[in-house]
């Protein structure tokens, strides 16, 4: 934080955006890495992240989210979250609602980019003692996921797609998704119930 604020004091930086550069300072810097993922906070065309030359991106499903910042139809939300993809980038993404594809057209005729929509996959519940089982069928192969619902399958597909954009080979590495872990979003917690009363009538 200390050396990001020196170079940074005259800027008035956001708490994200500050957040971005530590990382990116981090990543580049510090303890240079070979791939680095930043997610985008919200939208595209005016996150903080956008400020970080990129060749690749990821868009996952698009919806009714951040209205007040990213507009009120799935094409002008689109528009905003579209706006991260650079000239020549490589775009992998979630299957587009009908709404976006004219624009999808559009943003890729000016950026020159290629995109390639998330593989086919398929999803699958084996019943368990205490919760089910979910497995996820690719082009790769079939995996056991942590993630619950269609929702994650599609997810972690849209990932192995873009593994291999990268150019690995997503079927050696199947096995590494069954230690996926979403604190906060699909975290299991068992804990008692303490102050709970039920009423009956």
């Amino acid at each position: 934080f200390e050396r990001v604020r020196c170079k940074t004091s005259d800027l008035n930086l956001s708490h994200f955006e500050m957040l971005t550069l530590m990382a990116a300072w981090t990543f580049f810097e510090e303890r240079p890495v070979d791939y680095a993922i930043f997610e985008v906070g919200s939208g595209g065309t005016w996150d903080a992240t956008n400020a970080i030359p990129h060749h690749h991106c990821v868009i996952t499903h698009l919806g009714m989210d951040h209205e007040n910042m990213l507009g009120n139809s799935l094409e002008e939300i689109a528009g905003n979250k579209f706006g991260i993809v650079s000239r020549g980038a490589q775009v992998v993404h979630a299957r587009l609602p009908f709404e976006s594809l004219r624009l999808q057209r559009e943003v890729a005729e000016k950026t020159q980019s290629h995109w390639k929509e998330t593989s086919a996959f398929d999803l699958s519940l084996e019943p368990g003692k205490s919760e089910p089982k979910y497995w996820v069928h690719t082009p790769w192969g079939k995996a056991a996921i942590p993630l619950p619902g269609r929702r994650g399958a599609e997810n972690i597909s849209l990932a192995l797609t873009a593994f291999e954009t990268l150019g690995f080979n997503s079927a050696l590495h199947l096995h590494a998704l069954q230690k996926t872990r979403w604190p906060g979003r699909t975290e299991r917690r068992i804990e008692p119930l303490v102050g709970v009363h039920r009423w009956a009538r």
